[in-house]
């Protein structure tokens, strides 16, 4: 019980984000509202909170007694997330998730009924992620490949963490080649609302090889729809991670010729996304 009490206050720590996380956008145009930046070192994305709490003893035993009424529907909702399908998750904003995180962790710890194990399905991984357990949470997703190697929310669970470990990366190449749009969706969702920490200092470059794998295959997804927000926040990535700001203008960062062919397009087809959608919302 104390580590569940412990847990549900670690919640509502605010994490500020650095000088310097700052300085990597700001010479460039990004929207009031973007919620993704990227680290440092530009080498994997560091979310920052959608959300800031101050609640009350009673507020917050309010929250926690409305995730306990919803708890199976948030256990399914966190399912649906990672379904194989074209759909934005929309639970992401609630920070009723991490509350269901500590409850649902903490509860498996100590359940003692084998009938109730939870422990190979992939809310359980999701959950200890947001408990920052992530070792345990990479072990169930691999577990789950095991049982099925198709098994595409866990080849995308494990995608999201290759940030931590290079080697992962290949679950995220073969989530994206079998649905690419929900692939940029569940990642779009991870850097916005769940962190994976990672050393910036020793980290290797995550973002590269996920914009490369998203430009490189640009003829996959050219056609398809995709969400408002996404398109502006992949739009922003790709500038804040292939261009500077020289005698204030922007330009490429020195690459090949045809990689900036292929960068150019991508950028093309998504300010085509965003007019589309922009156009619908009038």
């Amino acid at each position: 019980m104390n580590n569940l009490i412990k847990s549900l206050m670690l919640i509502f720590v605010f994490i500020p984000v650095c000088k310097g996380q700052e300085e990597n956008i700001s010479n460039l145009p990004m929207r009031k509202n973007s919620l993704t930046l990227l680290s440092p070192s530009k080498h994997y994305f560091y979310p920052r909170p959608v959300y800031q709490l101050s609640l009350t003893p009673q507020q917050l035993g309010h929250e926690i007694d409305g995730v306990m009424k919803q708890f199976k529907r948030i256990e399914n909702s966190i399912e649906n997330i990672f379904k194989d399908d074209d759909k934005y998750p929309l639970m992401g904003g609630s920070f009723r998730i991490p509350i269901w995180s500590a409850i649902y962790v903490n509860l498996q710890k100590t359940n003692i009924n084998p009938e109730f194990s939870v422990t190979k399905k992939l809310p359980y991984a999701v959950a200890l992620s947001f408990m920052g357990q992530f070792d345990e949470a990479i072990q169930i997703g691999l577990q789950l490949i095991e049982l099925d190697d198709n098994n595409y929310g866990a080849m995308v669970f494990l995608g999201m963490h290759s940030a931590q470990r290079k080697e992962l990366f290949d679950y995220l190449e073969k989530a994206f080649k079998h649905n690419p749009i929900k692939t940029i969706y569940l990642l779009d969702w991870q850097s916005k609302f769940l962190k994976i920490e990672v050393d910036d200092n020793t980290s290797w470059d995550f973002v590269d090889s996920y914009l490369r794998l998203i430009i490189e295959n640009q003829n996959i997804i050219e056609g398809q729809p995709m969400q408002l927000g996404t398109a502006i926040t992949l739009s922003q990535t790709i500038i804040a991670k292939y261009y500077c700001v020289k005698e204030g203008k922007r330009e490429l960062i020195e690459c090949d010729d045809n990689f900036k062919r292929k960068i150019n397009r991508t950028r093309r087809y998504l300010n085509l996304m965003i007019q589309k959608q922009n156009r619908k919302e009038k």
